[in-house]
């Protein structure tokens, strides 16, 4: 796919009409139950499985038969059938051609390629499925974004900007929502707002006040974006390619409030760190989660909504439960998915949900980040966090593949 440069010119025109609005019910018309249905799993000490760091649940994709998963640790993609079978390990560590450093998202692109998400600024590395080099897609901006979507307009980015200022201790940025042509160059901005923080003027800061939607956007396949509008609202929009609202959704929901276990979570986070003292924000932060946390739109142009209540508050044997909007807004049905083992333990485990009735637990992940990224704090602040979930006889990553099946299935 290949992304032309658009120049949009806006002329005068007549005030719009009002978009439509559609106020969904609290509860859902319709509730889909599915259970996990374990295929294979690879074990840490299996002598015969590949050697493995750990995957995401943004890492991993079933294609044709066959699964993919990205080892962020070792930055290669590991290849097998949806069997359990062992095909192939393709791509590597580098700065060569179909090598990566530092990867993130890993998704399956137009022209049957595989693009990955990696190093500094943004570059989105395709690869043939076999891992045959196909090109490197750089950012030309100096970011990094978390994300990217393609769409007919070109391929989607959120990001800040990093710009040069001369003051001590201050730091400017530029926020984009924009599409990119096949050279990185951003070709329409849907959105941009210049940030000033100054680290040396104190105050307090409100974590309310730092929501910006735009980090929720995700482009759609039919050339609109939408994104969660409001933190602590149910409010979802979809905008056009000159930013203006087309479609919103609202609906009445109850939100998840945090523990004090999450609170401190966040709170010790950021830190600073002048002479031997450890200094933290004066940071006002919200009791409660945003609303919603994620929005996946599908090929079939329906909604797949993850709120803060995707994977908490959940009863027994739930592991998550997401709510599926239609391609006009309307709201369709609550998906919850179980796992009557009673294995899955969200203090521990991630669910992929890869589509067409599939899905991969990341055993042990949780964990597994804690020790790997954890251990680069302060000791005073690791400390201060909870500590890693231990009490289980063995806490190695393990990728579980399940097929999803009606609830109560044998």
């Amino acid at each position: 796919m290949r992304y032309g440069i658009f120049l949009i010119v806006l002329l005068a025109i007549p005030a719009m009409a009002e978009p439509p609005t559609i106020h969904c019910p609290e509860e859902p018309p319709t509730i889909t139950r599915l259970q996990l249905q374990e295929r294979w799993r690879i074990e840490a000490d299996d002598p015969d499985a590949s050697l493995m760091g750990f995957t995401g649940p943004n890492q991993v994709f079933v294609h044709d038969g066959r699964v993919y998963m990205l080892d962020g640790q070792l930055c290669h993609v590991l290849v097998y059938s949806e069997e359990g079978e062992y095909l192939d390990t393709i791509m590597g560590e580098g700065d060569g051609p179909g090598e990566v450093r530092d990867p993130g998202v890993m998704k399956l692109c137009s022209g049957n390629r595989i693009g990955v998400r990696h190093g500094y600024p943004t570059m989105i590395e395709f690869v043939e499925l076999d891992g045959t080099p196909v090109t490197r897609w750089r950012l030309q901006a100096n970011a990094w974004a978390g994300n990217f979507q393609e769409s007919p307009l070109g391929i989607f980015m959120v990001y800040p900007e990093n710009k040069p200022n001369d003051k001590p201790g201050v730091f400017t940025s530029v926020f984009h929502a924009a599409y990119h042509d096949d050279q990185g160059v951003r070709t329409i901005d849907l959105f941009s707002e210049e940030q000033t923080r100054d680290h040396q003027d104190g105050g307090v800061e409100d974590e309310a006040e730092e929501f910006n939607p735009w980090n929720t956007a995700k482009a759609t396949t039919d050339s609109l974006v939408v994104m969660a509008a409001a933190r602590d609202d149910y409010r979802i929009e979809w905008r056009d390619a000159k930013g203006e609202v087309t479609r919103i959704v609202t609906r009445d929901f109850t939100v998840h409030t945090r523990t004090q276990a999450e609170l401190d979570r966040i709170k010790y986070r950021s830190y600073s760190i002048v002479g031997d003292d450890i200094r933290f924000p004066d940071r006002k932060l919200c009791a409660t989660d945003p609303m919603i946390h994620t929005l996946k739109p599908q090929p079939d142009g329906s909604l797949h909504v993850y709120t803060s209540l995707f994977e908490k508050d959940l009863p027994p044997n739930m592991v998550c439960r997401y709510e599926v909007h239609g391609p006009t807004g309307e709201l369709l049905e609550r998906v919850e998915i179980y796992d009557p083992t009673g294995d899955y333990d969200v203090d521990y485990d991630i669910i992929a949900l890869l589509g067409e009735g599939k899905a991969m637990v990341l055993r042990n992940l949780r964990p597994a980040y804690r020790a790997a990224y954890d251990k680069r704090m302060h000791p005073e602040i690791q400390k201060k966090l909870p500590p890693i979930p231990d009490d289980r006889e063995s806490v190695d990553f393990t990728p579980v593949y399940c097929d999803l099946v009606p609830y109560g299935s044998p």
